[in-house]
C-alpha cells in the first residue's frame, strides 16, 4: 500500500514538473510563448498579378502634356525590376506609361512620365498606377495631383507618393496607437515589437516604443487580427486574446493592450 502510495505521489509531482517546462502558459488576457530569439515578423507584399498591358497614348490626339519625375519610396525601392511600371491615368484613360530608370548605384530609383492632356483635362486631377516587377502587385492612387499643362512636377524636389497605401492586395488600411496597460507582466525594453496577425498572416509590425499610428493591412473589411507582444525581457511571445476588426479609417485609433 505505502508503495502504491509512493509512485502515485512521484507520477503527480512529474506531472506538475513537466507542466512547469512547457513553453507556453496561460496568463489570463494572453497567451505565452517563449522565443530565444527576437522574431523576424514582416508583412508579404508579394501578390501574383501578370504585367499590366497599359499602352501608350496617340500624342497626335493632344493639344499640350506636362512632366511628372515621379522617385519611388524608398521602402519599394529593393523590390524594383526591369519589369516595373509607371503610368498615369485621366478619366480613366491612360495618357502617360514609363520604365524605371534607377540610379548607378541602385539607392533611388525614378520614373519620367509625359502626360498628355487637351483644355478638357486642366485642373482635373490624374491617377498613378505602379506596378513593382519584384512584388507582382499594382499599387493606385487615386487624385494624386492636377493636371496642368507644361508642369514638370518632381523637378524642384522629390514627388514620392505614398504608393504603399494603393496596394491592391492589402486595400483596406487603418492606424492604431497602440495603449499599454498599468500592469506588465514584463519590464519594457527598447528591443520590444508588437505585431498584429490574421492567421498566422503579419499585417503590422513596429517597435513597441515606436508604434504610435502603426499601419495595419487588410485584405477584406471587418477581418479580425489579433495582437502580438514580444518581450526581450522575458524573451517570449505574448499574444493577447482581445480581437482587432480591420477597417478603413483615416485618422489613428487607441487600442487599449490588455495583459
Amino acid at each position: 500500500m505505502k508503495k502504491t502510495i509512493h509512485i502515485m505521489m512521484l507520477i503527480a509531482a512529474l506531472t506538475i514538473a513537466w507542466g512547469c517546462s512547457s513553453d507556453s502558459s496561460d496568463g489570463g488576457n494572453y497567451t505565452f510563448t517563449t522565443a530565444a530569439t527576437r522574431p523576424d515578423w514582416a508583412v508579404d507584399w508579394h501578390n501574383s498579378e501578370p504585367v499590366p498591358d497599359w499602352v501608350e497614348p496617340d500624342q497626335n490626339l493632344f493639344e499640350h502634356s506636362m512632366y511628372l519625375i515621379l522617385a519611388l519610396p524608398q521602402n519599394l525601392v529593393p523590390f524594383s525590376t526591369e519589369d516595373d511600371l509607371m503610368a498615369v491615368f485621366i478619366n480613366n484613360e491612360c495618357r502617360s506609361v514609363s520604365k524605371a530608370s534607377p540610379l548607378e548605384d541602385g539607392s533611388m530609383v525614378y520614373f519620367i512620365n509625359k502626360v498628355r492632356g487637351n483644355d478638357t483635362d486642366k485642373e482635373v486631377y490624374f491617377t498613378l498606377k505602379y506596378y513593382s516587377g519584384g512584388l507582382h502587385q499594382t499599387f493606385v492612387i487615386d487624385g494624386i495631383d492636377q493636371y496642368v499643362p507644361d508642369l514638370i512636377l518632381g523637378l524642384d524636389r522629390d514627388f514620392a507618393p505614398n504608393l504603399m497605401a494603393g496596394s491592391t492586395k492589402y486595400p483596406y488600411q487603418m492606424m492604431i496607437d497602440p495603449v499599454m496597460s498599468e500592469n506588465l507582466p514584463f519590464t519594457p525594453s527598447p528591443d520590444d515589437l508588437i505585431a498584429v496577425f490574421v492567421g498566422n498572416e503579419c499585417r503590422g509590425v513596429a517597435p513597441a516604443q515606436e508604434a504610435l499610428s502603426m499601419v495595419i493591412y487588410g485584405r477584406h473589411e471587418g477581418e479580425e487580427a489579433t495582437l502580438r507582444y514580444y518581450s526581450a525581457k522575458t524573451q517570449g511571445i505574448y499574444t493577447l486574446n482581445q480581437k482587432l476588426t480591420i477597417q478603413a479609417l483615416s485618422q489613428p485609433i487607441e487600442v487599449p493592450l490588455t495583459f
